[in-house]
């Protein structure tokens, strides 16, 4: 059992697509059941991705687009989904993205584990 405040990442990797992986947590990430995001994403949408997203998907949105290794995002209720461009390195891109959905989240740590 994690610690109050701490947010459980469960990570899927893809055995055929290994340029995508999934984040689960136990919280609701986003409003719409799915939506894909190509990146990077216009500074302008911010007031748009809270009515179409919520503010937990608005917020890990707006922090994953700085992520200059990633392709697109595609986030639903229960996870997001990540792409990165060829020849990056997801164990560099990956501490970002633990952080980012903690942040989003409002938790005070992570914890990460393989999902399968």
């Amino acid at each position: 059992m994690a610690k109050p405040g701490t947010i459980e990442i469960r990570v899927r990797k893809d055995s055929a697509n290994v340029q995508y992986r999934e984040y689960y947590t136990d919280q609701q990430i986003s409003i719409a059941p799915h939506k894909i995001y190509t990146l990077p994403i216009g500074a302008d949408t911010n007031e748009k991705l809270n009515d179409e997203i919520g503010p937990i998907g608005a917020s890990l949105l707006t922090m994953l687009n700085k992520i200059e290794e990633l392709d697109f995002i595609y986030l639903t209720h229960e996870y997001v989904g990540l792409s990165k461009k060829r020849g990056r390195d997801w164990t560099k891109i990956e501490q970002v993205v633990f952080l980012d959905i903690q942040t989003a989240l409002g938790g005070t740590s992570y914890r990460a584990r393989n999902y399968y």
